[in-house]
């Protein structure tokens, strides 16, 4: 199997370093208000603390994903599909926050 290097490495590059400085700032974040978190969802302190830590140990398999996609498809059909997840993902969590106290699943899934 031959690698061959693409004018968008550095893009690709940046855009996953980002998402990892990303993740990293929402982890510590959100570090900080488990107990508030956990009493306006009215769930317990580990699925807040696993929803958290979810990201990061999703971060390596998704990379592979990524690196898929970008193998099989080209750049502006992944663009297109990450938008477009981003779009549904940000509804997902604008609409968690319907009702009393709020889903905090479909916040975490979004």
């Amino acid at each position: 199997m031959q690698f061959k290097t693409t004018p968008y490495r550095w893009a690709i590059l940046f855009v996953f370093c980002g998402l990892f400085v990303n993740l990293t700032i929402t982890l510590v974040g959100f570090s900080s208000y488990v107990a508030q978190i956990k009493t306006a969802f009215g769930v317990d302190k580990w699925t807040v603390i696993l929803f958290i830590t979810l990201p990061t140990l999703l971060y390596a398999p998704m990379n592979f994903a990524a690196a898929w996609f970008y193998a099989h498809f080209k750049l502006h059909h992944v663009l297109k599909t990450t938008a477009l997840l981003q779009f549904i993902g940000g509804w997902i969590r604008a609409l968690s926050f319907i009702g009393d106290p709020g889903n905090f699943w479909l916040l975490m899934v979004g």
